[in-house]
């Protein structure tokens, strides 16, 4: 046996370096270079040779590649070792959702299956045929998205899921709120291991029932099918024959990415006229012209085709530009003949853009970017593919601090296919919204919107490559309370109090039922988890700057730590006063993280659906306050309340604070600006006005607009919401004494002759001929308009100190039962308390007090 020495050496006190010992004679080979190959850890790899290296005690690295190739350094047939990461090789998730698999190294979508939903023989009825339907299904943990198509004259009633010996396993009524014309959507949640079993060995048949249960029944074998959502055209094929009723066909179509060739799917029930015979199959595609019968311009012949049902591929090969035009605009028709011993059986249907319950959307970041940005912002949108091959869209912006100038679709490299919108000026609470149709995309353009080839990018003023930036996915049903076709509030770190730089963004839905329970969902985009960043939801009180959020129990209403980027569920027993603040506008959703614990993302908790929950409730408890109310010209004011008088409405405001009043003028910042200052009538402080051919926006030949703004037919002049600019008369050139504004409450153009402010200085002048009014020296100027110091900055507006005012908050504007207090630079806000016999008023409300007598 060979002995093993060891030998140790002592190191002077002054060197601390790391002395790793080792045993005398080689465990393992030595790694990299060697003749003819290389080695790694104990297996000799050939030059050429690639693999998955296995690291112990993590496994095979799956995101790993490693490979041998040549050493170019050195002479004869040695090898090198090469290993670098694939992570950024695998393709772009389509869902919302993906999973990541042992021994995978890119994430797949949840597992898919399709059932093509047909009349049995021996129920079917020439004379009342029941239809056809198809059904999606989309299993995500353990709950089960179904999407059903229906094409009939019935009404469903029922959806039945048996198990393989015919047992149920699952009824679901058809809800009224989920049928949207011949859209039916369901949700199966918390599905158990052998159910779920059932569905990947495609053990399980869908039944479809009907109100009148004469009329028979739909059923069909729920079979796997791989993305099944990235197919944007399918055809529902009915026999021609109404004998026949009982056979029918599913085609989906997807194009490639080079758009070169058409891939056809087909789903077949059982054909009862093969009898075993040899059976050939081809697909006519037809367009019905109005003034003569179809004509077929394009027959693909189909191979491998199941009599007894079963599934079989085709390709159309180079389609004309105009074969994919009528394929986008659903003016194609396919017919499957099969033909078995001379008998043949035609089945037809029309193609159109697939019908589901999924929501297309894309989530907007500053950290999904080209360029990564910081800027707290958000967005959101939405896209809605009509069978007629209209896309309609919908944008939403938040938390921008500079003006959009384009908001693009792109596709690979760049290539951007649509540009939705150009210049954009957010609103005073920081937001956008955009609305829209896509009139006529390319077939090539829809197929790239329901397989995530689209991104979308948001360019600002001070962002050219893009501010914000994300990747279209689906979103599948998420059942009649979350059906995420309403716009969803936007989480972003602007609205956290103070405002966090970040580059994640977030999307939450909310919903509240006739029981007053609140569902929720939660979609991140863009939050480092990594390590031991926790990441959490919490439900907040109302609060403005300095204010104190509502009390409201912690545990109770915090909502869930994320292990994903997404959360969903609900919250029952809610107290009526928390009930009741909701409704009001007066809750907040706030993610934290331990990163980021005061706050990274925040967005305020609004229902559209909350009516039928306010009627159950019972009447809001009186608030009760000390006396201190104030008198002004013959009006009362209770304590805290804050007012614009009605000598100075614009930049004077007052408040009453212990009997009271206090009035302050409003402080303007200095700006800068390339035009000359003026004042606006409706304005308090002066504003930066800009030449018409810079407020001035183009748009194509045949299009309209479609920002907030205003059109002026005659040039083809657009400009948007709340442009101040100078007008151009020729050949005078720009009218320096005259202002033009689109007003941002009507969207018409207004002009006004310019007021020249009042100068405190003893030798105005003008800097160019063409200026309107004079203006101080430089070193004049910065002391005429110095503000005070300890002055507060709120929203848009500035404060003296000991200054009192009320907030405004989008959407429900001023907020009468909130008052602010500059105390020595710093804003802080408290809620007013009503005195006896009095209540608050709601925030939709059309008083202008705050306190008004309690009813009953």
């Amino acid at each position: 046996m060979l002995a093993k020495f060891f030998v140790f050496v002592t190191l002077p006190s002054c060197i601390y370096t790391r002395f790793v010992l080792r045993p005398i004679g080689i465990e393992f080979k030595s790694q990299g270079s060697r003749k003819d190959g290389c080695s790694f850890r104990l297996r000799h790899y050939k030059i050429g040779d690639t693999w998955h290296p296995e690291l112990y005690p993590f496994g095979i690295q799956r995101c790993v590649l490693c490979s041998c190739i040549k050493d170019s350094k050195r002479q004869g047939s040695y090898g090198k070792l090469a290993c670098q990461s694939t992570r950024h090789r695998c393709p772009r998730s389509a869902c919302t959702n993906p999973i990541y698999k042992p021994n995978q190294c890119c994430p797949t979508c949840p597992p898919e299956f399709v059932s093509l939903m047909h009349e049995s023989r021996s129920t079917a009825s020439s004379a009342r045929p029941a239809g056809i339907a198809r059904a999606h299904f989309t299993l995500v943990k353990t709950a089960l998205h179904i999407s059903i198509r229906y094409e009939g004259d019935q009404k469903p009633k029922l959806l039945t899921l048996l198990g393989p010996k015919g047992n149920i396993l699952q009824e679901l009524n058809v809800n009224r709120r989920a049928m949207n014309g011949t859209k039916i959507c369901f949700l199966w949640s918390n599905m158990d291991s052998t159910q779920i079993a059932h569905l990947n060995d495609g053990k399980v048949t869908a039944t479809l029932r009907f109100r009148r249960r004469f009329l028979g029944m739909l059923t069909g074998e729920v079979k796997p099918h791989k993305d099944y959502s990235e197919e944007a055209f399918e055809g529902l094929l009915q026999a021609d024959d109404k004998s026949n009723a009982h056979m029918g066909a599913l085609t989906s179509f997807t194009l490639s990415r080079k758009g070169k060739t058409l891939h056809i799917k087909i789903h077949n029930s059982p054909f009862t006229h093969v009898d075993s015979k040899a059976v050939s199959a081809t697909l006519q595609f037809t367009k019905t012209t109005v003034n003569g019968p179809a004509q077929v311009f394009q027959t693909v012949s189909v191979t491998s085709l199941q009599e007894n049902g079963g599934q079989a591929k085709a390709t159309w090969e180079n389609p004309s530009d105009h074969n994919l035009k009528l394929l986008a605009r659903g003016l194609l028709t396919v017919t499957l003949l099969v033909t078995a011993g001379g008998n043949s059986v035609g089945m037809s249907g029309p193609i159109v853009v697939k019908s589901s319950c999924n929501t297309i959307y894309a989530a907007l970041a500053g950290r999904e970017g080209a360029r990564p940005t910081i800027t707290g912002a958000s967005g959101y949108i939405s896209f809605d593919v009509t069978s007629e091959g209209k896309v309609n869209y919908k944008v939403i912006l938040s938390g921008l601090m500079q003006p959009v100038s384009e908001i693009n679709l792109e596709m690979s490299r760049k290539r951007v296919v649509k540009r939705i919108s150009r210049a954009i000026n957010p609103t005073s609470d920081s937001t956008a919204e955009v609305t829209g149709v896509w009139a006529r995309p390319s077939a090539a353009a829809i197929c790239a919107l329901f397989n995530s080839a689209i991104t979308v990018v948001v360019r600002t003023a001070l962002y050219n490559r893009g501010e914000l930036r994300g990747f279209v996915r689906q979103l599948p049903y998420g059942g009649p309370h979350l059906t995420y076709h309403e716009t969803p509030r936007l989480l972003s770190g602007n609205a956290v109090v103070p405002s966090s730089q970040t580059g994640a963004s977030g999307l939450a839905w909310f919903s509240l039922d006739r029981q007053c329970n609140l569902y929720y969902h939660l979609l991140l985009i863009g939050v480092q988890r990594e390590g031991k960043n926790s990441v959490t939801a919490d439900l907040e009180g109302f609060a403005i700057a300095g204010e104190e959020p509502l009390t409201y129990e912690k545990q109770k209403h915090a909502l869930s730590t994320f292990d994903s980027d997404m959360i969903s569920g609900s919250i029952r027993d809610l107290s009526t006063d928390f009930i009741y603040n909701t409704l009001q506008g007066k809750v907040y959703v706030q993610v934290s993280s331990t990163d980021n614990p005061h706050g990274e993302l925040r967005t305020q908790l609004l229902v559209s659906d909350g009516e039928q929950c306010r009627q159950k409730l019972p009447p809001q408890k009186t608030d009760f306050t000390i006396e201190g109310s104030c008198v002004e010209n013959g009006e009362r004011y209770f304590n805290g309340e804050v007012w614009s008088p009605s000598h100075d409405p614009i930049c004077t405001t007052c408040s009453c604070k212990d009997a009271t009043v206090s009035c302050f003028p409003v402080v303007c910042l200095p700006l800068n600006c390339s035009e000359q200052l003026i004042m606006m009538p409706e304005r308090c402080c002066p504003v930066c006005p800009v030449l018409e051919s810079e407020a001035i926006r183009t748009y194509d030949e045949g299009s309209t607009p479609t920002d907030a703004g205003c059109f002026v037919e005659q040039g083809k002049k657009f400009y948007p919401s709340g442009a101040v600019w100078h007008p151009y008369a020729s050949p005078f050139g720009y009218m320096k004494c005259t202002v033009c504004t689109c007003k941002a409450e009507t969207n018409e153009i207004t002009w006004n002759n310019i007021q020249c402010p009042r100068l405190d200085c003893p030798k105005p002048f003008k800097m160019h001929p063409s200026d309107c009014c004079a203006q101080c020296p430089v070193e004049d100027a910065k002391k005429a308009i110095e503000p005070p110091s300890k002055v507060c900055k709120f929203g848009q507006n500035t404060y003296p100190n000991n200054a009192r005012w009320t907030p405004y908050l989008p959407p429900f504007g001023v907020i009468k039962c909130v008052t602010c207090q500059c105390q020595n630079g710093r804003s802080s806000c408290s809620t007013v308390t009503c005195p006896a016999g009095h209540c608050k008023t709601s925030l939709d409300s059309l008083s202008k007090s705050c306190c008004v007598p309690c009813s009953g």
